[in-house]
């Protein structure tokens, strides 16, 4: 059996294992570990106080015009920035939220102790800003898609792989990849391709040097690691270029990454995508762009859930996707309570984040901001802002929860120190 065969093998003999039982989604998501992850990034620090985080009335917090909506008994609060006129639509905020709820878990008050956009972004995807951890994406998809030819997808957005890169591959800002899987497909004459022939001595060169590399430094430890990602990385190659000719790579921001996201798990090239936004939330100045921001945000939010709520699920006949799919919608912080002159809001280092699909705990609100968007204490295994066992949850903690989530374990990478926010878990 050749490398190709036995990837072919171990990709079938995991979609057989998958399968199972099914439960209707309420009855699963306190049973099911997501068997697919799509993460979302809002770029320059969204201000959650236009949706996930509302302050209505408070002084010392500068909001918009709109309306309250709560679900869930109250759990959940929601601002509506753009209620809808007579006769009008539903803004979409309203229309996810009174669509997909009961699925959604708000995340509040995570310190990321940093005003800096790049420290806070790699804190918040990695839990510490020193590079010795990879991103929660690469983690999941390392760990728990290995065997696939891409564990995880970088349509678009942010991340640090670290030593595990050859779990990461990225479509590239002019869909590069696509060119990658056929060239035939280039917009630019190519002045040269392999043929058969080259292709596999070029193969062969490959394997030869990785052996070289094996027997001189590569024989332990983390060397033989990296070594052995190497030589797999040749074969998920192989599957990409087979697999991948007919992967959707047409639009751009949520949408378009959706539709690619989803083409991919089709067609079991990936177990973890992520996808930027499209939209700028860094307002200086001008911060009521927020609003038409955010809202499209949703909008692409609700395509999001609608699409895998209605495409059926390859590894669980006669399931959707949306019942085995967790997705993460998060900043890097949010922007401070009040106006500054230039009717903007600057960096201010608290985190919340939205979270929905399998396996959440869905309609709940985990932790909590007070007055003037202050992180609060929370109880690290229901949410609760109040009571007993109350802990301040910086990034290493909140990303520690999301593995959990994932089926990984947290202390292999944070060390079994570190406690994970387990009330993110339905």
């Amino acid at each position: 059996m050749n490398r190709r065969d036995f990837l072919k093998g171990s990709a079938t003999g995991a979609a057989v294992l998958a399968a199972g039982s099914f439960l209707p989604l309420k009855a699963r998501a306190a049973t099911v570990t997501p068997s697919r992850w799509i993460f979302i990034n809002l770029g320059g620090g969204w201000d959650s106080c236009y949706s996930i985080d509302p302050k209505p009335g408070m002084s010392n917090v500068s909001m918009p015009p709109g309306d309250l909506l709560t679900y869930n008994g109250g759990a959940q609060q929601v601002w509506d920035w753009k209620p809808a006129v007579a006769g009008g639509p539903d803004s979409n905020v309203k229309q996810f939220w009174d669509a997909w709820s009961g699925i959604s878990c708000i995340i509040k008050g995570v310190d990321t102790r940093s005003l800096s956009h790049q420290i806070s972004q790699q804190r918040i995807y990695c839990g510490n800003q020193g590079g010795t951890v990879p991103d929660m994406g690469t983690i999941i998809g390392f760990e728990k898609f290995g065997d696939l030819p891409v564990p995880y997808l970088m349509i678009s957005g942010p991340g640090w792989a670290g030593p595990l890169g050859a779990a990461v591959g990225r479509v590239g800002a002019n869909g590069q990849l696509r060119v990658l899987i056929n060239p035939a497909t280039s917009q630019i004459p190519l002045s040269w391709q392999p043929s058969v022939a080259d292709a596999q001595d070029i193969e062969a060169f490959h394997m030869a040097n990785a052996e070289r590399e094996r027997r001189t430094r590569g024989s332990l430890g983390y060397n033989q690691a990296r070594v052995n990602d190497f030589e797999n990385s040749l074969g998920h190659a192989d599957e990409l270029r087979d697999r991948g000719k007919s992967l959707i790579f047409d639009g751009q921001g949520i949408i378009g990454g959706v539709d690619t996201a989803i083409s991919a798990f089709n067609l079991g090239l990936c177990g973890v995508a992520m996808i930027d936004s499209g939209f700028g939330f860094d307002t200086h100045s001008g911060n009521k762009t927020q609003g038409p921001s955010q809202d499209g945000v949703f909008k692409g939010l609700n395509y999001l859930a609608t699409t895998l709520s209605t495409t059926p699920d390859p590894l669980f006949p006669g399931d959707m996707m949306l019942n085995h799919t967790a997705c993460i919608c998060l900043s890097e912080f949010t922007r401070t309570p009040l106006l500054n002159g230039a009717q903007g809001k600057d960096h201010w280092p608290v985190n919340s984040s939205l979270l929905f699909g399998a396996g959440v705990n869905g309609g709940a609100t985990v932790g909590n901001t007070g007055d003037g968007m202050v992180a609060l204490p929370m109880n690290l295994a229901t949410g609760a802002t109040t009571g007993s066992n109350l802990a301040y949850v910086e990034t290493p903690v909140y990303c520690s929860g999301i593995l959990e989530l994932a089926g990984v374990d947290h202390t292999q990478w944070f060390g079994s120190g570190t406690p994970a926010l387990l009330a993110v878990i339905g």
